[in-house]
């Protein structure tokens, strides 16, 4: 009786004086049921992974992302050196239950295998189709590298056109004199032409020296000066012709 009332939980602290002497329950003759707390469960299933977990690394295994409709090589019976594991002929998955694998040969006949014994068929490119399809795609490079340079040299141009005409000479008047000028007039013959005319031989020249390549023209030296400036500036700003 006493060993059965050292094992009976008290009210009003809810253990049994056992429990709370010995911080252990005393085994009794009257049956009784463990119950796992929740510590006990999580640790349990911690420890199960872990073992999960420790199979599957020594028996190197892995997932295999097989769906189906997927073609794959399933393994052969060995019956010479020459033998090769898997057969040459790639089957398509039909169904997919598990690890059981149904297949169908390229005669229709349906087989089931393990997902062990079989792997993803990788398909080798055709040798024409790939030089086709290189071809392609270095004439479409090809082509948008033309694009490019053109528009890079129509916009060239245009920056060049723009360039001239901002620093073509503003001057107005007739100059005293011109030296080795493209107009090939001298002064008295400069003085009796009209505004118009000596604007019109004046704009050829420009043209003419600008298709030549020069980056500046000017009538005379007398605008030489705010030439040079501006040249020093440029370079200065890290600008090479």
């Amino acid at each position: 009786m006493l060993l059965h009332y050292r094992n009976t939980p008290h009210r009003m602290t809810g253990r049994t004086p056992s429990s709370l002497l010995m911080n252990r329950e005393v085994k009794t003759k009257l049956p009784s049921f463990e119950q796992q707390t929740n510590d006990e469960t999580e640790t349990r299933k911690k420890d199960e992974e872990e073992k999960e977990k420790y199979t599957d690394k020594r028996r190197k295994a892995s997932p295999r992302n097989l769906e189906v409709g997927n073609k794959v090589l399933v393994t052969q019976k060995h019956r010479n050196k020459f033998t090769t594991k898997f057969h040459p002929d790639p089957m398509v998955i039909t169904k997919i239950n598990g690890t059981q694998i149904v297949l169908k040969d390229k005669n229709g006949t349906q087989h089931r295998r393990n997902s062990s014994h079989v792997k993803l068929y990788q398909e080798i490119p055709d040798p024409e189709e790939e030089i086709q399809s290189d071809r392609k795609h270095d004439r479409q490079t090809e082509s948008r590298e033309e694009n490019t340079e053109a528009t890079q040299t129509e916009t060239n141009q245009n920056t060049t056109e723009t360039e001239i005409v901002l620093r073509r000479s503003t001057r107005n008047r007739k100059p005293d004199y011109l030296k080795g000028n493209y107009v090939a007039l001298n002064e008295s013959e400069i003085n009796e032409l009209s505004d118009e005319e000596y604007e019109l031989k004046i704009a050829k020249s420009y043209e003419t020296l600008a298709n030549a390549g020069a980056h500046y023209v000017i009538d005379s030296i007398a605008e030489l000066p705010p030439v040079i400036e501006d040249i020093n500036r440029r370079l200065a700003a890290g600008e090479r012709p």
